[in-house]
């Protein structure tokens, strides 16, 4: 990278590369001249493209991130009367993370630093409009609003740094290029020094995020209503609330079901991994309505002793009688209703801190009242961006949140912005950036990875049947392959390319799954010229379960490798996995380079910037094994992800709740409870491994 550019550019010969896999993609296209870019394809923002004639018009192309259904139909009626001239296609990079564009973790950090500023009007609505919450309370509700409008202004940046690489890439003039993204209101708070939107033309949809009639504007008139109807339905059924439960002191936990239960990797209840808290105590709660209460579900609890709830009509399933609505407050509907009527002639700032307040009021009450009369006192839940409501929810009814991640994260930023009362950390690389990202947890604690199940064998057999089945037929080494959640179709060709001209080389491929299909899935489904079907007619090629947890590959395989983060490969890196990492977006630049621990060991070591100094790596160790005995070795830095290593993660976090139910048993409050918890984990793991809270 060219130092003199700025930190979204690119430079020429890095276009030029990119350019050759864009003329593959490209068939029979005419030139491109107008190009809208945008994150909702809604029916408003389709009239408005055709009362400009930008539809009509061969050369010009319009990308969505989501289309509604009613666009949907709109443009399927002008593409049956044969009037669509335009191409009119999703995004099929948005964040561009294969490319010498990614600047995805860039993005977040400088995002969220440039917003930071908005605290302030943010405080003093609170202290104004909530002075009878808690300080915590309203802590949170200001760093949730910052979490939000950070992500919103993330897509925009996303949508403007694609405008400029379409400009580099494809020839068509800035000028010719329009963004439209709901997070435009927020332009006027960013820094004039913050050039990546100079030269861009960016719109604000109609009906978005800072119109007064907006759908997000408009939730907590949502919220009310949905709730009234739930309660119309419930005397009409004759549903009745539960009889609140009696815990002597010590109050129960609940864990809401995110993942499938029964998956070591990713479970509800790891923390509850060699814990003695009695499962009578415990509560899965079901708000998903792509996790619903099934009988499936419900029977896999009841034979671990948990009693199933629901906390939303959404995710009941196939048990509506698990769940009871809750009366929100009149003095809170008043309030909600009051600020989002005086919000409809206020300025977009005001009016989105008013809207979204209330939002978090509301949705905070309903959880609290539902959790409170299963005597929950500690709560589990998988949210982290945007809108936090349930530690809000916790903090009304006196209880704690507390929360570990699943990903390990390559920067600072709105979504590693932690919130929880108490907050489990993988080791000092996560910590340092969640507390870079302003965490506001009171206690922060060091516990290693509940991801990583070295008792796991779902996967041993068949995983080492493959590569003994790929060295038997000649392959020199075996490459473990992880991709990401975002199409990679640059990643893929220069992959596939690779196996093909490299006989001795065979690789597993573990596919991130995405909503529809896997990563992989879309390349196969596309065929790539054909390289797909070449390279499996090689039979050296696998392509793994999609829900293969990574550190399964690492006793199997000579390396792996991921791209975009370095999440799966550190996952690897725990269990002693010799790792390669792809980097395009150079993590070790400027801002995030105190992040960037596998770029310590040095270059090529780890990380590499680009395809062909990997494989010329992997190609030397084919030819001489004993040619680059550091290749891949992260151990010197694999402490900073996780110190531990022993299996213990989930159990640690166990430990902890029992010391606190243990604490509040003994008649302390929640402050002192917790304290005493934190206080129990240093001395028993060490003082280093409580990172706030002493």
């Amino acid at each position: 990278m060219n130092d003199d550019l700025a930190w979204y550019e690119v430079d020429a010969e890095a276009v030029e590369r990119s350019r050759e896999h864009l003329e593959e993609r490209r068939v029979n296209q005419p030139p491109l001249r107008e190009l809208w870019l945008m994150e909702f394809l809604t029916m408003p923002v389709l009239l408005g493209l055709l009362m400009r004639g930008s539809l009509f018009r061969a050369g010009a192309r319009v990308e969505y991130r989501f289309l509604t259904p009613l666009a949907e139909k709109g443009l399927d009626l002008l593409m049956r009367i044969g009037v669509l001239r335009a191409v009119v296609r999703p995004h099929r990079d948005l964040y561009l993370c294969d490319s010498p564009w990614n600047r995805v973790f860039t993005i977040n950090l400088k995002v969220s630093r440039a917003l930071r500023d908005l605290e302030k009007p943010v405080n003093a609505y609170l202290a104004r409009t909530m002075p009878k919450t808690s300080a915590y309370f309203r802590t949170t509700c200001r760093a949730s609003l910052l979490k939000m409008w950070t992500s919103q202004a993330k897509v925009m940046a996303y949508l403007t740094l694609g405008a400029h690489r379409a400009s580099q890439l494809e020839g068509i003039p800035l000028e010719n290029i329009r963004v439209m993204s709901d997070g435009r209101w927020l332009l006027d708070y960013f820094p004039a020094s913050f050039a990546l939107f100079s030269g861009v033309r960016i719109m604000q949809p109609l009906f978005s995020a800072s119109h007064p009639l907006s759908m997000q504007n408009a939730m907590p008139l949502l919220v009310i209503a949905r709730n009234m109807v739930d309660h119309i339905r419930a005397r009409l059924t004759g549903t009745k609330p539960p009889t609140p439960v009696e815990h002597g002191g010590a109050p129960n936990v609940g864990t809401t079901i995110c993942w499938p239960l029964g998956t070591p990797s990713l479970s509800n209840f790891a923390w509850y991994d060699r814990c003695d808290i009695p499962p009578a105590r415990l509560w899965g709660l079901f708000d998903r309505s792509n996790v619903g209460a099934t009988d499936e579900k419900v029977g896999q609890l009841a034979e671990m002793g948990i009693a199933p709830r629901a906390i939303s009509r959404k995710a009941t399933g196939g048990h509506p009688e698990l769940y009871a609505p809750v009366v929100l407050p009149m003095e809170d509907v008043v309030q909600a209703a009051t600020e989002w009527v005086k919000s409809l002639f206020r300025a977009p700032l005001t009016r989105g801190i008013a809207s979204q307040v209330a939002l978090q009021n509301l949705r905070s009450v309903e959880i609290a009242r539902q959790v409170e009369r299963l005597g929950i006192g500690v709560m589990f839940h998988y949210q982290e961006d945007s809108l936090d409501f349930c530690t809000p929810a916790m903090e009304r009814i006196g209880g704690i949140r507390v929360g570990y991640h699943w990903s390990c994260f390559d920067g600072p930023g709105g979504s590693t912005l932690r919130t929880h009362h108490v907050t489990f950390c993988w080791g000092r690389h996560n910590s340092d950036i969640f507390m870079d990202s302003g965490a506001i947890s009171p206690h922060v604690l060091i516990n290693g990875c509940p991801m990583v199940v070295p008792d796991d064998r779902r996967f041993e057999k068949t995983i080492q049947a493959e590569v003994d089945a790929l060295r038997s037929d000649g392959a020199k080494l075996v490459l473990g392959v992880f991709d990401g959640s975002t199409l990679s179709w640059q990643f893929y060709r220069s992959l596939l390319d690779w196996l093909l001209r490299q006989p001795d080389l065979a690789m597993m491929v573990k596919s991130k799954p995405r909503v529809t299909a896997t990563n992989w899935e879309m390349m196969a489904a596309h065929g790539l010229e054909g390289r797909v079907e070449k390279a499996l007619a090689t039979g050296r090629l696998v392509i793994l379960d999609k829900y293969t947890p990574p550190y399964a590959l690492a006793p199997h395989v000579d390396y792996v490798m991921g791209i975009t983060t370095t999440s799966a490969v550190s996952l690897c890196a725990m269990m002693g996995a010799r790792v390669l990492f792809l980097d395009y977006e150079q993590l070790d630049r400027d801002e995030l380079k105190p992040f960037a621990t596998l770029h310590r060991l040095g270059p090529e070591r780890c990380v590499f910037r680009s395809m062909e100094a990997l494989e010329q790596a992997v190609a030397e160790v084919i030819e001489d094994p004993q040619s680059r005995p550091e290749l891949g070795d992260a151990s010197p830095v694999v402490d900073a992800f996780d110190p531990f290593r022993d299996g213990m993660a989930g159990a640690r976090i166990g430990q902890y709740v029992a010391w606190y139910l243990e604490a509040m048993e003994e008649g302390l409050d929640r402050e002192q409870a917790m304290q005493s918890a934190t206080r129990r984990y240093a001395e028993y793991w060490g003082q280093e491994y409580v990172v706030r809270g002493l």
